[in-house]
């Protein structure tokens, strides 16, 4: 690659390594701006580019702590006439607020268990007996978990957790605004989609993890059961038999 470059061109900003000198710097189509042109087939040279979410903090990172209530044993008695059998088990499902956010839309939200994202279907509680899964959903007003709670014909117990929940805004260019300003002691790029007095999602260096990011599949189905992967852990449900191991992930802070 050729040498890094910032660069602003009509309502585009990005830093990027130059694949070669050929063209005008400022014109968008010449071969040493394909990288700025098309940063999703060049992210090996892109460093940042304003046309990727952003993820700037709207809300948090808050701390909660939520009771999960207990679900009773259930033992139902089917069939007909001399025929029956007894199916054991109950099945609660329940949407839970975390955060109001009051964004107006829904926002991209990220709720971590001790540092980790929870994946859709995440177990906090598993057992022969009984199970409790959770996953996270965005409204215009809030960040929810949807919980779904098992039991048998033993009691799914009550259980407290703590998580804590990221909301990030959806940045969009202001018009009007310069591609590169700064006014008093707040510098703005990209006509405003980022500011230097904002909180922003970026790899971590030294002091300031936040938590971890997976980059692959963090969900299997095998033998009618799942395995879930956050952060290098696996949790694994009774009797899933696959085989899948944690994906490659990152660390990520604000």
């Amino acid at each position: 690659m050729g040498r890094k470059v910032f660069r602003g061109i009509g309502d585009v900003a990005a830093c990027f390594e130059e694949p070669n000198t050929l063209g005008s710097e400022l014109d968008i189509d010449a071969p040493r701006n394909t990288p700025m042109k098309d940063p999703i087939n060049h992210l090996s040279a892109i460093t940042w580019h304003s046309a990727f979410d952003q993820f700037e903090l709207a809300v948090g990172p808050t701390d909660v702590v939520i009771g999960h209530t207990s679900l009773a044993p259930l033992s139902t008695v089917l069939g007909i006439g001399s025929l029956s059998y007894v199916v054991h088990g109950d099945r609660r499902e329940t949407d839970i607020l975390l955060v109001n956010h009051n964004q107006g839309y829904k926002p991209r939200a990220k709720v971590t268990i001790g540092g980790r994202v929870i994946s859709a279907g995440q177990m906090i509680q598993d057992s022969t007996q009984y199970r409790r899964t959770i996953s996270v959903f965005s409204t215009t007003t809030g960040v929810y978990l949807r919980e779904t709670a098992y039991s048998s014909d033993v009691e799914l117990p009550a259980h407290n957790q703590s998580y804590r929940v990221y909301v990030f805004r959806q940045a969009q260019p202001t018009p009007g605004v310069p591609l590169f300003s700064k006014s008093g002691g707040v510098m703005t790029l990209a006509r405003g989609m980022v500011r230097s007095d904002g909180k922003y999602l970026r790899r971590t260096g030294a002091g300031d993890e936040e938590f971890s990011l997976d980059s692959g599949p963090t969900l299997d189905v095998s033998n009618g059961h799942k395995r879930v992967a956050n952060g290098g852990v696996l949790t694994t449900e009774t009797g899933y038999n696959g085989s899948m191991a944690a994906p490659a992930y990152v660390q990520v802070g604000l």
